[in-house]
């Protein structure tokens, strides 16, 4: 009987660590539920935030699409404007030669109206002292001096005191020396 206690009482502790043991078990396996499900949740958050962040990339994308277009648009437009200047510029130089090539002409044609009106003034005829615009003329002459009409070779006339000429035949300015008296074209 003796035995028979031993034996009930070693499998009585034996008994009572298994249910300590059996405890234990469950609760780390409690606890590893637990922190499966925690790590399950986890996921899912990652999950939904590389869903986010994805989106995001797509409207990233979107919007650097369209700032590429506009871009593009706004090149479009500022070679349109530099073209447009560029033609101003290009008319607004020929503008600006055509008034110096007006304002020359002009010049040359008073001064070539002058000498004839002073080669006029030189000979006599009847009503001369009629002509009004005489006293006009005679105010012009005495500001910028006398000018008088000296003919040139191939067609020029020489204005005195200037070093220009106006060719009769053409619309060509030449330049003389006063000292040699030679012609030259440019």
């Amino acid at each position: 009987g003796k035995g028979f206690a031993v034996v009930a009482q070693e499998v009585r502790n034996l008994a009572s660590r298994s249910a300590e043991a059996a405890k234990e078990i469950k609760s780390i396996v409690e606890l590893a539920s637990i922190k499966a499900n925690s790590g399950k949740g986890i996921a899912q958050n990652m999950i939904n935030g590389y869903s986010t962040l994805n989106n995001d990339i797509g409207k990233t994308i979107e919007l650097i699409n369209e700032v590429d277009m506009a871009s593009k648009e706004q090149q479009s437009g500022i070679e349109q404007i530099n073209g447009a200047v560029t033609e101003l510029d290009q008319q607004t130089q020929m503008n600006a030669a055509a008034s110096l090539e007006t304002q020359e002409i002009a010049i040359s044609t008073q001064k070539l109206s002058l000498a004839i009106v002073n080669e006029a003034n030189k000979k006599e005829f009847k009503g001369k002292n009629d002509i009004s615009i005489k006293d006009n003329i005679k105010n012009t002459e005495n500001h910028k001096g006398k000018t008088s009409v000296k003919k040139g070779g191939r067609g020029a006339v020489k204005i005195a005191n200037e070093d220009q000429y106006l060719s009769s035949t053409s619309s060509t300015v030449v330049s003389v020396s006063y000292e040699d008296e030679k012609w030259e074209s440019f």
